[in-house]
């Protein structure tokens, strides 16, 4: 009996022919790591379509019904409405031919701006839209391959339902991690002096999510980055970022930040600290180690003794080294490149496929429990009682808050970092 290496290039030459060019060979050499590999990243054991007639019919099929879920208004975070990465993927996938994706058919949905407001809930009429579109266009025996920007990607229904779907995830959910971008490219700043060594900026919001503020009140109670890291939350943000060596990156509701790829494209070495997995992109090809300090939450005691231990010399290499890495990996356009290279061989990449983790937003948080309610008598003084907690509950509920759990009990400790807020710091800690 023949090896499984040799019996399924014969199989493919039975199905399509014998190869006559080099192109041909190519194609088949192509279907054959689709076949017998990328069902392993997504975990499938059944066999899949990969007839190329059908494959160009489903794909166009595809395209012009799912046109409801594109060309939408962006969405608008932070002041910045877009593109975001899902819209670059679009609109790079759009000028493509179908033999581009071959045997993967893409999903060219703008998963962000569709959900961002009312999330991946039934509450939702985007998302309803998407599931009944779904129920009723895709099939279990095809390769699907998307691109998602917000945090929680299709979300868990979704990836249970449509094992064969392959989600590419800047937020923090998928099965290969892309960069999470918000604006355009920031433009290389100039080396920081050696003066302002050991300076540690953290620019942003230090209350976004639960992960944050529990990674946030863990660095408080380190004396050493109580006396480094400066606070600042406002528009003069990268004059702070010119005059500092390292970036604080925290993980925010999804599991990457934005803080990342600014600090990577201002040329400032970034420290990201995670809770339960690093959404670090391009593990594949890159060492972030050579210009990044990456630390989980129970070690950031760690941090004072590997800041420190850099000079300005050292410095300069790590910044070198990431600036190398600036316009291949680091920008949209690069990464949209990167993306299309997956698809067309995943396990040749820089952009590693992996299995699904355990969770949308982190391990660590859990739905809060649910009690049953006893219906009150409605009286004037009950009515009361009930707007005033709705009020209260809008008003503490973040972004994100039914994902979370029950975040209201969480909250930055601001006693710790009273010492590091003075005028010139801005808004810092909110």
């Amino acid at each position: 009996m023949l090896p499984t290496f040799l019996l399924t290039p014969l199989l493919l030459i039975v199905t399509y022919g014998k190869p006559t060019d080099l192109d041909s060979v190519t194609r088949l050499s192509n279907v054959v790591t689709h076949i017998w590999h990328s069902p392993k990243c997504l975990g499938l054991k059944k066999q899949l379509q990969t007839d190329q007639r059908i494959h160009r019919e489903h794909f166009q099929t595809t395209l012009i019904s799912s046109a409801p879920f594109r060309n939408v208004r962006m969405a608008t975070w932070a002041g910045y409405s877009g593109p975001w990465i899902e819209n670059y993927w679009i609109d790079a996938s759009l000028k493509l031919s179908p033999d581009a994706f071959y045997p993967w058919i893409p999903l060219l949905i703008q998963w962000n701006d569709l959900t961002y407001k009312r999330g991946l809930s039934d509450k939702n009429p985007h998302y309803v839209a998407i599931k009944k579109w779904m129920h009723a266009n895709l099939r279990p025996d095809v390769l699907y391959v998307t691109v998602s920007q917000n945090d929680a990607g299709l979300g868990r229904e979704l990836h249970a339902k449509y094992p064969n779907i392959l989600s590419l995830s800047a937020g923090g959910y998928g099965h290969g991690i892309i960069p999470n971008f918000i604006g355009q490219p920031l433009p290389v700043l100039p080396p920081p002096l050696p003066n302002a060594a050991n300076s540690v900026l953290f620019a942003g919001t230090a209350s976004s999510g639960a992960p944050r503020i529990r990674i946030m009140n863990k660095l408080s109670t380190i004396p050493w980055m109580r006396k480094h890291i400066r606070f600042y939350r406002g528009p003069g943000w990268i004059h702070q970022v010119n005059a500092s060596w390292f970036i604080l990156a925290p993980r925010g509701y999804g599991r990457s930040t934005w803080k990342l790829m600014e600090s990577l494209q201002l040329g400032r070495v970034p420290v990201v600290i995670y809770d339960d997995i690093p959404w670090l992109p391009y593990t594949n090809e890159v060492r972030w180690s050579k210009f990044a300090f990456v630390v989980s939450n129970e070690r950031t005691t760690e941090l004072p003794g590997l800041l420190s231990a850099i000079n300005h010399t050292q410095y300069l290499i790590m910044r070198d080294n990431m600036l190398s890495l600036r316009h291949s990996h680091f920008i949209p356009e690069g990464t949209i490149k990167k993306v299309f290279s997956f698809i067309r061989a995943p396990y040749a990449s820089a952009i590693s496929c992996r299995s699904l983790p355990h969770s949308e937003l982190s391990q660590y948080l859990s739905r809060p429990k649910t009690r049953r309610r006893t219906r009150r008598r409605k009286t004037p003084q009950n009515n009361r009682l009930r707007h005033k907690r709705s009020i209260h509950t809008k008003n503490n509920s973040g972004r994100g808050a039914n994902a979370l759990g029950n975040t209201n009990i969480l909250r930055v400790n601001r006693e710790n970092w009273t010492a590091r807020l003075g005028p010139s710091s801005g808004p810092g800690i909110q």
